[in-house]
């Protein structure tokens, strides 16, 4: 049965201090969402960042499609902090949050930490067909 959106529970709520690195398979999808959801951040200058990147079938390296700006711990939204970066042809582009590019058959969500600073997140993504 076809589905209009595919959504995946890449990292469920927790605190987490290090660089995080997810694939998610797209099987045909035309459209990419990720959203974030933050749920306690650092009181320091700590940062994290989000990149949606494409997985190359042949030498497995991965291209950076989306990164967001840099999430500051002290000076961001007060926690819930949700947002959302997409990638799909046709789209509108707006820097740090969303691409006009094709999909890879492998995704991947990576979540860049500045520092060894404990933050609580979540990501899901929304594959659209």
């Amino acid at each position: 049965r076809k589905r209009a959106v595919t959504v995946n529970t890449v990292l469920t709520s927790a605190a987490r201090t290090a660089t995080v690195s997810t694939d998610v398979t797209n099987y045909n999808g035309r459209s990419f969402a990720v959203i974030l959801n933050i749920t306690a951040a650092p009181n320091t200058a700590s940062t994290i960042t989000i990149q949606i990147r494409a997985k190359d079938s042949i030498s497995s390296n991965y291209v950076t499609l989306v990164a967001s700006a840099a999430i500051l711990g002290s000076t961001s939204q007060s926690p819930p902090y949700t947002n959302r970066y997409r990638v799909a042809l046709g789209i509108a582009v707006t820097a740090n949050e969303s691409a006009n590019d094709a999909l890879a058959r492998t995704m991947n969500v990576n979540v860049v930490h500045s520092n060894s600073d404990s933050w609580t997140y979540s990501i899901s993504t929304d594959i659209g067909v």
